[in-house]
């Protein structure tokens, strides 16, 4: 008797069959799913430079490095430029109301130099700047100087070589002049000078 009631007990479990455990795909997509991801190494990930950085060989190694306007405080008229290389300095800049920054190549110089152009409180006019690096200070090459927005065409080319003098550099600038045949009374002149380097 016990041997039949085994024997279907048996027989009851074959047909029903065994349920197989439930699993829950937790980690990752299914078998049949392609994943159409890339996995980037962190070793690969890259600082993102600010959207305003200007590169420039500014040290005369073979690394260049950037500059970006971190600040603009126009309620009190100051500028800050700072650097990929926590390590120098920044430059800040009065009586400026924002502006723009690039790399100059110029004769002479063994490396790339900072040129900063700035706004003035008058719209009217861009203010120069031109700064050099050395021993990890930034040093102005010459003074600012102002140029009227009527010459920025004429003006292509700020500050340049003196081609008559190695120690010189010559930049344009802008002044008033009286004049009777002009509608106002005045107009404003493009001049050019020849000026010594400051600092090369």
């Amino acid at each position: 008797m016990r041997i039949l009631v085994l024997l279907g007990f048996i027989f009851i479990l074959k047909a029903c069959g065994t349920a197989a455990p439930k699993t829950k795909n937790v980690i990752g997509p299914k078998d049949t799913e392609t994943q159409n991801t890339t996995t980037i190494p962190k070793t690969d990930l890259v600082k993102s430079a600010p959207k305003d950085a200007v590169f420039g060989n500014y040290n005369g190694g073979n690394n260049s490095f950037y500059g970006h306007i971190r600040a603009v405080d126009k309620r009190n008229g100051k500028m800050v430029i700072a650097f990929e290389q926590k390590s120098l300095p920044p430059i800040t800049i009065d009586n400026v109301y924002g502006g723009t920054l690039s790399s100059l190549k110029l004769q002479g110089f063994d490396r790339d130099l900072l040129l900063i152009t700035t706004k003035l409180k008058d719209p009217n006019f861009n203010k120069y700047f031109v700064y050099v690096l050395r021993n990890n200070q930034w040093k102005e090459v010459v003074n600012g100087f102002a140029i009227h927005q009527s010459h920025f065409s004429q003006a292509n080319a700020p500050i340049s070589n003196d081609s008559g003098n190695s120690n010189n550099l010559k930049r344009y600038y802008s002044v008033f002049d009286l004049d009777a045949t002009s509608a106002t009374g005045y107009t404003w002149r493009l001049l050019s000078e020849s000026v010594p380097i400051e600092n090369r």
